[in-house]
């Protein structure tokens, strides 16, 4: 996953990174209930796509699509 997520950042997309162990809050404020979870935001902070566990490329480049529009 590591590299679909840099593969992201270095198209101008704001890749936050939270370690759910350190940021229990942050985990529980956006309902995150396993790891690894991608949440995708539009640009005005709306989510429209989440998807849990390992993600595929071509899922990871779907979700950037929908984020972007």
């Amino acid at each position: 996953m590591r590299a679909v997520v840099d593969d992201m950042a270095t198209t101008g997309v704001v890749v936050i990174d939270v370690d759910a162990d350190e940021n229990l809050d942050v985990a529980r404020a956006w309902n995150i209930s396993a790891t690894p979870t991608l949440v995708f935001l539009d640009a005005d902070g709306c989510e429209v796509h989440r998807g849990s566990g390992q993600p595929r490329r071509v899922d990871v480049i779907a979700s950037l699509g929908r984020a972007i529009g």
